[in-house]
Order: C-alpha cells, then structure tokens, then sequence
C-alpha cells in the first residue's frame, strides 16, 4: 500500500515521451520476430542502432558496407522467438570471411532444429559497446492493466529476479525511482571505481516503453528489451534484443 501511495504522488507520466503513430501496421501478423518488433520500435521513436535484414546472401556485401566491423549476424524468424538456443546468434564478427560463414551457418542451424520455422533472413547489426546490462519489459495485469517492469539484465534476470514494477504508464522521474529500489542500483553509480551510467537516458527510455504499452494496451501484451546496455554518462543506451508480443485475439 505504500508503495503504491508513493506511485501516486509520483509526477505524471511524460505525454510526450512518444510521439503520436499508427502503429498497426506493424501488428498483422500473429506473431513478431526481433526484426518486426525493432521496426515497430522505431517507427513509435524509440532509438536503437541501425540494422540490415538480409533476405539472401548476395545482399550481404551492402550489408557490411552500411553496418561495418565488428558486427553481430542473428537469424530471423518468428517461429524462433530464442534465437541462442538453437545457434541463431553470432558475435564479434571481424572480417568478410567470417561474415558469410556465420550466414550458412545460422541458416543451417534453424533448419536443423526448426525445419518448420519460416525464415525471414539474417539481422546484421553493430556489436555493441560493453555497459550495465539492463531488462526492461512490459505485461498486462488482470487487476492493474499495463506494467512496466525493470531489472538486471541478461540470464541474471532469472537467477536473481532484481526486478520492479509499476503500473504503466511512469515517468522518467518514477522510472529513476525504480531504478534506485533495485538490489544492483550500485552498477549504475559507479560501483568499485567504474564509471557513473547514463541513468538519465535510461530512465527516458523506461518512460517511452512504459508509455507505448498504456497507449497499445489492446494490441501489445508484451514487450522485453533484454538486454539493453547502459553505457557511462552521456553516452546513452544501446538496446540490444527486443521483442514485442501482440495480444491474443482468441
């Protein structure tokens, strides 16, 4: 109950955190790969690296052109929502070679192990810088509706569920709010000598993802951005992995 007092008496979510979009056009199909989901993303003003989605191999020189080295190559499908599972993930790309060797290789692999799985191609983008490895995803509670939900990121997640909630939409200040109630808040302050994250850009993007679950509430059920890095002050969030989850209809 204090909790959620204190919610309460939080400012106001931000109106303009995200612009104003028709978004359905991003939402026909049943189910949405990494690839849909960041398009969808992007199209509601929420920042992430630029990517290529290469449908076949001789695409894959443009590809290198635009993204450069060193990059990450994962395959795309939206039958195969775990990608690391079935060996659908490369990193740490550093030459051309290695560039079309991770492409037969990722599209052999989901063969192998969904040979049912409809494949989209293979998503190219940059490797991301190192920072705090944050999750940040969103649910519909049958009592509160939208929420908002924060934690420490990558597979630590489930191991150590630091995570907290709050009915969505929140504000950038309520977003920093709970961030600080967070057992690991000690990695964003420059924990043990390392540099002060950008809590600043992170808190902006919990309030635009917490503000696009409200406004999609009929359509969106989940969203997870896991991980997405915090990098040191000023230098803002790289959003590695997202997925959104259309709501059912049945």
């Amino acid at each position: 109950m204090v909790q959620r007092a204190k919610f309460r008496l939080a400012p106001a979510a931000d109106a303009a955190a995200l612009p104003t979009r028709d978004l359905s056009a991003h939402l026909t199909s049943a189910r949405l790969s990494e690839a849909d989901s960041k398009a969808l993303l992007r199209e509601a003003g929420i920042a992430l690296p630029e990517e290529v989605l290469v449908t076949e191999k001789r695409a894959l020189d443009d590809a290198i052109a635009r993204i450069g080295f060193p990059l990450v190559m994962k395959i795309q499908s939206r039958d195969i929502p775990h990608k690391s599972e079935i060996g659908g993930v490369r990193v740490n790309i550093a030459t051309k070679g290695e560039v079309f060797m991770a492409y037969e290789a990722l599209l052999e692999n989901a063969r192998r192990h969904r040979p049912d799985a409809v494949i989209q191609g293979a998503l190219v983008g940059p490797m991301a810088k190192k920072g705090v490895e944050i999750i940040i995803g969103t649910m519909l509670d049958e009592t509160f509706g939208p929420m908002i939900m924060v934690g420490l990121g990558g597979i630590t997640t489930e191991l150590f569920r630091d995570v907290i909630y709050r009915p969505a939409p929140v504000s950038a200040t309520e977003a920093s709010a709970m961030l600080d109630e967070l057992k690991a808040a000690p990695l964003l302050h420059g924990f043990r000598g390392a540099a002060k994250a950008d809590v600043a850009a992170l808190s902006r993007l919990i309030a635009q993802v917490s503000v696009l679950a409200a406004r999609y509430s009929r359509q969106i059920s989940e969203i997870e951005l896991n991980p997405a890095l915090v990098h040191p002050e000023g230098q803002g969030v790289t959003i590695v992995d997202a997925l959104v989850v259309r709501k059912s209809t049945s």
